[in-house]
């Protein structure tokens, strides 16, 4: 985005006047109040409030409320402070949970809340963490105890039946010769075991499938049946008084032993049927169902958890291209409910596309990251006042000198130009379409990845340095790669050296030293086991280079692009073992995302999506990972 000096002056005015600290804890762990969009507060407050800052904040905890011993979730609060700008405070469980605490006062000193936190039985170990500004950290702990649930009385015991009379003794009679053995029986045939179930068929690759149904869970296998008790042995006879006794029976042959079980089968892969299923959840949040799921909303549910309308002032919503997510998820699911959707939003969207092609929701500047072209419309004046937008807000070629460069605004200007050649089949769309796609290499300079510095990505650093770090955006560069996907199909000549692109990519990002992957442990212990894809890679952790909770919620737009670095790498010959980890990585993140962003407090919508555009993005990744046959 391209923000003009007085653009940048009125946000920084507003930053000074508004706090924006109000967050919501429990399970909203992203959510934030939707006062500036977030590019624009990134970068007041790295120009204006972030001065240099070495001193950490400091954070206690003061008080815990709730019911331990009933339902099980508690509430804590305290203060925290810091020597210049209190940025945020977050907790988490090491049982599970995590969020942000809300905060109330000034950036000097807060008083946080946390609530609700579900304790689990047992210890559970909840860490408060406190950052500023400039990225310094400070966390507190206390440990609280659920105790177990008081187990029911045991049943009184039976009363033990009355032994039976014993018999009389019979006469003994005259001796018989001792019975033959009896032959021990063969024992009974394992069971053959039973075949594996066949695999369910990838998705097939296209731009518009729809999405196979979700497999069937293949059953459990019956466990062995118990080996049976072996019989007690008979009494031998009482001894006659006559010669000697008759010799006792042989004992009863022991059971044939049971099959071994066969092992446990591994934990099946995380599939994009199955993400698709959950993901129709959220869509329900995205298309403003508040009340799906048994959930009803009141007024505490606010644009701090991600409530909006269609106003001519809201915009967030529209980034990424609210109009075409819908018709991705009609495509995937071929529900008309969606594709429904689709038309109306597209309708709105043009209705508020001024004549010069900027989006007129977005006030105060002409910001491109909202111009779209969509094929599937009718009004052809619209698509080419989007497209002339975008070439005249981005060049064709990278300059050092640009006050902004980003892998997104690359996406914004490749994706309408190829889809302004669908609606004109203009051969300068094709051109322009050519130059984003050699302006990557540009960037790259012979490197494997489009890196600039800090500053020129982010518009200044922590405490309004001005970090020559190179960074890249993992993230952004997905869109790009999506964009690039699309252009590829209209000139195949072209493929070699997108496939090439998106290879190297995945090899940099996939280089320890980048951190363009990160353990999640790195976040807090709950997360372990977990690989996190990185905001900004590069091996720099300033600002938002650094780890935090929210970048899991990017793990499923990354792995549409690590699906189509798999495809690259097949078509170039090169191997894809390691690409296919990460693609597991990032469906099992995706996996824990989709649960940490689904709430249990029915006033809100049970499925959140806050920010808004949240949902498009994922949308979209999901879309990739389907059409580049990352099953």
């Amino acid at each position: 985005m391209k923000l003009t000096l007085n653009k940048t002056a009125l946000v920084v005015a507003q930053a000074l006047t508004v706090l924006g600290m109000a967050g919501c804890g429990g399970n909203d762990a992203s959510s934030t109040d939707v006062l500036l969009d977030d590019s624009e507060m990134a970068q007041a407050e790295r120009l204006r409030w972030r001065s240099m800052d070495k001193s950490a904040p400091s954070v206690s905890i003061d008080q815990q409320s709730g019911d331990v011993g009933g339902t099980g979730q508690i509430s804590l609060s305290g203060q925290a402070s810091d020597n210049l700008r209190l940025y945020r405070v977050r907790w988490s469980n090491d049982r599970g949970g995590s969020g942000r605490a809300s905060l109330s006062g000034n950036y000097l000193l807060a008083t946080w809340s946390a609530s609700p936190i579900q304790l689990q039985t047992g210890a559970n170990t909840i860490t408060v963490t406190a950052e500023d500004a400039a990225g310094n950290r400070t966390t507190t702990a206390t440990t609280v105890t659920l105790p177990d649930a008081a187990p029911a009385p045991a049943p009184a015991p039976a009363p033990a039946p009355a032994p039976a009379p014993a018999p009389a003794p019979a006469p003994a009679p005259a001796p018989a010769p001792a019975p033959a053995p009896a032959p021990a029986p063969a024992p009974a045939p394992a069971p053959a075991p039973a075949p594996a179930p066949a695999p369910a068929p990838a998705p097939a690759p296209a731009p518009a499938p729809a999405p196979a149904p979700a497999p069937a869970p293949a059953p459990a296998p019956a466990p062995a049946p118990a080996p049976a008790p072996a019989p007690a042995p008979a009494p031998a006879p009482a001894p006659a008084p006559a010669p000697a006794p008759a010799p006792a029976p042989a004992p009863a042959p022991a059971p044939a032993p049971a099959p071994a079980p066969a092992p446990a089968p591994a934990p099946a892969p995380v599939t994009s049927s199955a993400l698709l299923v959950t993901l129709q959840n959220f869509a329900e949040t995205a298309a403003r169902n508040w009340n799906f799921a048994g959930h009803s909303v009141t007024d505490q549910f606010t644009s701090a958890q991600g409530r909006w309308d269609y106003t001519d002032t809201t915009y967030e919503p529209w980034l990424f291209d609210r109009a075409d997510v819908w018709r991705m998820m009609f495509e995937l699911t071929r529900n008309t409910k969606w594709q429904t959707q689709a038309n109306s939003d597209l309708a709105y969207y043009e209705s508020r596309l001024s004549a010069e092609g900027f989006f007129l929701n977005k006030t105060g500047e002409q910001d491109t990251k909202y111009s779209y072209v969509h094929p599937w419309s009718t009004n052809t004046a619209k698509q080419t006042a989007a497209y002339n937008a975008t070439v005249a807000g981005f060049p064709n070629t990278y300059s050092t000198g640009a006050g902004l460069w980003t892998e997104r605004e690359l996406w914004v200007a490749l994706n309408a130009a190829v889809k302004y050649h669908t609606v004109s089949n203009s051969t300068a769309a094709l051109s322009r379409a050519q130059a984003m796609v050699d302006q990557w290499d540009q960037v790259c300079a012979g490197r494997k990845a489009p890196l600039v510095s800090y500053t020129q990505h982010e518009g200044g650093g922590p405490g309004g340095t001005t970090p020559s770090d190179l960074i890249s955006s993992p993230w952004m560069s997905a869109l790009y790669f999506q964009a690039a996907r699309l252009y590829i199909e209209k000139v195949p000549s072209a493929a070699n050296q997108v496939y090439r692109q998106a290879s190297d990519y995945f090899d940099w990002m996939n280089t320890p030293g980048t951190r363009g992957f990160y353990s999640g442990s790195e976040v807090g212990s709950e997360y372990a086991g977990l690989v996190f894809p990185s905001y900004l890679a590069g091996g720099s952790l300033i600002g938002d280079a650094g780890p935090d909770v929210g970048n899991m919620d990017h793990a499923l737009d990354v792995a549409g692009f690590v699906a189509f670095a798999i495809k690259a790498k097949t078509a170039l010959g090169l191997p894809t073992a390691a690409a296919q980890q990460r693609l597991a990585d990032m469906k099992a993140t995706a996996v824990v995302a989709f649960a940490e962003s689904t709430r249990t407090t029915l006033y809100l919508p049970k499925y959140r999506i806050n920010p808004p555009r949240k949902f498009n993005w994922w949308t979209r990744g999901l879309y990739e990972l389907v059409a580049n046959g990352g099953a």
